[in-house]
C-alpha cells in the first residue's frame, strides 16, 4: 500500500522558489528534492482525490495542493502532512521584509475516510501608506484534522 502525502502551500506557476524550499527540507517520508517529484508519474489509482499535483514516486503518493479545494478519502488513510502559510507582505518605504509563513508537519495522521475543505494561505500584500506595516500572510489548513493549521508571516515594518 502506497503511503499518501498531502501538501499545502502556495507556488507561483507550476514549479516556483516557496514550493522548492519546501519541499526541499527533508522531514520524514517527504520527498527531498524536486528533481526526485519531476522524475515521479502521474498517481494511476490514486488513494485520495484531489490537488493539482497527484503524482506516485516511489511508494508514496502526493497530493499536492496549490490553492484552496476539496480533499477526499473513499477509506481510512495513513498521510503525512505538510503546509506552510502564506508570507507577509513588506512594509512601506524600504521598511522591513514580511515573516516566512509558518512549516507545520504531521506525520503518521490517520484521516477517516471523508471530504475535507484545504485553504491555501495567499501572501500578504505589501503596505500602500506612510510608515505602514505589511499585511499578515493567509492561513494553510485542511479542515477537520487536528494540528491542520499553518498561519501566516506577519507584515514587515514600515519605514517614513
Amino acid at each position: 500500500m502506497k503511503k499518501v502525502i498531502f501538501g499545502v502551500f502556495a507556488v507561483l506557476g507550476l514549479i516556483a522558489v516557496n514550493a522548492e524550499d519546501a519541499l526541499s527540507i527533508r522531514t520524514g517520508h517527504f520527498i527531498e528534492d524536486l528533481t526526485t517529484f519531476a522524475n515521479g508519474h502521474p498517481a494511476s489509482s490514486p488513494s485520495a482525490t484531489g490537488g493539482d499535483l497527484v503524482y506516485a514516486v516511489g511508494d508514496y503518493e502526493y497530493h499536492i495542493f496549490t490553492k484552496g479545494g476539496t480533499l477526499t478519502l473513499s477509506a481510512t488513510q495513513t498521510a503525512d502532512i505538510l503546509l506552510v502559510g502564506g508570507g507577509g507582505g513588506a512594509g512601506w518605504n524600504g521598511g522591513g521584509g514580511g515573516g516566512g509563513g509558518a512549516f507545520v508537519e504531521l506525520s503518521d495522521q490517520s484521516i477517516a475516510a471523508g471530504s475535507y475543505a484545504v485553504t491555501v494561505g495567499a501572501g500578504g500584500a505589501a503596505a500602500t501608506g506612510s510608515a505602514a506595516w505589511g499585511v499578515t500572510g493567509g492561513t494553510s489548513s485542511i479542515t477537520g484534522i487536528t494540528g491542520a493549521s499553518a498561519p501566516g508571516g506577519k507584515g514587515g515594518i514600515g519605514w517614513n
